[in-house]
């Protein structure tokens, strides 16, 4: 069994690879640890003012997470490496594409199941509105 040479491509690769799965960790810690922050604030039409702009600021937040992981998802595989034999999809049509549908599926529904389990986290956090 011959072994494989890896190219500088594929060091190139996994390396960005690896920069987006810590980027995509990275973002989502930052997320969680600004739902561990309390509300001090005391008056309660600020509050509630406070309260529908960081409702509202969940949707850029998870969007940018939802692209964040299928960007990850996406990302070229590395020849040679145990873990991604698979063959990249097609980029345009044919029967990859609906491979690119199952990715963006599972990348929604992570970051989806990623931001009920925060809200979870937030119900336990005194001062969150």
């Amino acid at each position: 069994m011959a072994r494989e040479e890896i190219s500088p491509l594929s060091v190139i690769k996994f390396k960005m690879k690896s920069r987006l799965l810590l980027l995509t960790i990275l973002y989502s810690s930052l997320i969680l640890a600004s739902s561990l922050i309390g509300d001090s604030s005391s008056a309660e039409t600020e509050a509630g003012l406070r309260a529908a702009i960081f409702n509202f600021l969940h949707i850029p937040a998870y969007t940018v997470l939802t692209v964040l992981l299928v960007v990850t998802f996406k990302a070229p595989r590395i020849p040679g490496s145990p873990v991604l034999q698979k063959k990249p999809l097609p980029e345009h049509g044919g029967a990859g594409a609906l491979g690119h549908w199952v990715i963006f599926a599972f990348a929604f529904t992570l970051a989806v199941s990623f931001g009920v389990l925060n809200e979870f986290i937030q119900a336990g956090v005194p001062g969150r509105f």
